[in-house]
């Protein structure tokens, strides 16, 4: 119809009253994504159609092809059966990888789904003397929410310091990762984890996470990484005290000791001699001088002055 024909030809106009039947979902919470029936009815709803793409269907080609983002997906949710679906698409000729691929993605997705085959299958690709085939298959046992890839790691760390130094590059998450995700993991076990690592490798990211666990074991650890030398422990230590209060007296007598060792350390190695001592720009003098500061401020929150003296306590001639 040429331009302008609409003169010649006019439409009527023509109302139509059509019904739809909408379905009614429940408002978003004001927590939303979290604790939120909507996001969580949203959620299954996909996990549904995603399952679908995993389903080989004889009777239409291509069916159960999956694809590496509805993998991930389906394994994140931590449901059980998902886990299930994504260990045999692995396995299934339906999978992208073979020999000579980036194994990134499939190592990930083995730990994701976590069970005793596929741990056994990590442990093995880490064990190759290829470094790079080494660092992701850690990679893929860090996210694991299975505490079982913990042995795997620190008998790997335990094996030689390459791959100590490489285990210690991933080590955080184990401190961080539990059976239902971030989050899901005590701060003891946190610790311990931590405690067993730092006897193959001072990882630094392990030292900074300490300084953040509400918990004065975690001192006590950070404590035995400066013994080692490694100073960075200090500010950690330090931190880690300041934001712990109202300690039952076992912890806190962990606490006070900690940061006594911590007092001590700093004068003996950057303060001892006055300034005069250490007029070196990377001495830091007064940076030293204000974390031990801080230390003795923590210290006042677990051990009064008229307490008793902490055992073995020296007195220190501080610089004014």
């Amino acid at each position: 119809m040429a331009k302008g024909d609409l003169k010649n030809f006019p439409i009527d106009p023509m109302t139509l009253e059509v019904e739809l039947t909408l379905r009614v979902f429940p408002s978003y919470s004001d927590t939303a994504p979290y604790d939120c029936p909507k996001t969580k009815q949203i959620l299954e709803e996909a996990w549904k159609v995603l399952e679908t793409r995993f389903v080989v269907d004889p009777k239409k080609p291509g069916s159960g092809k999956g694809g590496v983002l509805e993998a991930n997906a389906l394994v994140a949710s931590g449901k059980p059966e998902h886990r299930k679906i994504v260990h045999d698409w692995v396995r299934s000729k339906n999978s992208p990888w073979g020999p000579g691929k980036d194994p990134d993605e499939s190592l990930y997705l083995l730990a994701r789904i976590g069970d005793a085959q596929s741990l056994a299958a990590l442990k093995k690709a880490a064990e190759f003397k290829d470094p790079a085939e080494c660092s992701s298959a850690v990679l893929g046992l860090s996210y694991s929410p299975n505490r079982e890839a913990d042995k795997i790691l620190l008998d790997l760390a335990a094996s030689d310091p390459k791959r100590a130094a490489i285990v210690g590059n991933h080590a955080v998450r184990r401190m961080a990762i539990g059976p239902k995700g971030f989050g899901d993991i005590s701060n003891a076990q946190a610790v311990a984890f931590a405690d067993a690592l730092l006897n193959f490798n001072l990882s630094d990211d392990v030292v900074v996470y300490l300084g953040m666990i509400p918990d004065a074991r975690a001192m006590n650890s950070l404590l035995f990484c400066l013994k080692k030398g490694y100073t960075r422990a200090a500010e950690s230590l330090v931190a880690c005290a300041e934001g712990l209060n109202n300690l039952p007296p076992a912890d806190a007598k962990i606490a006070a000791t900690a940061l006594q060792g911590v007092i001590e350390y700093i004068e003996v190695t950057r303060l001892r001699g006055g300034i005069k001592a250490h007029m070196d720009k990377d001495d830091n003098y007064t940076a030293w001088k204000a974390l031990q500061a801080r230390a003795g401020k923590a210290l006042l929150k677990f051990h009064k002055p008229e307490t008793a003296p902490i055992p073995t306590f020296d007195t220190l001639d501080l610089d004014r």
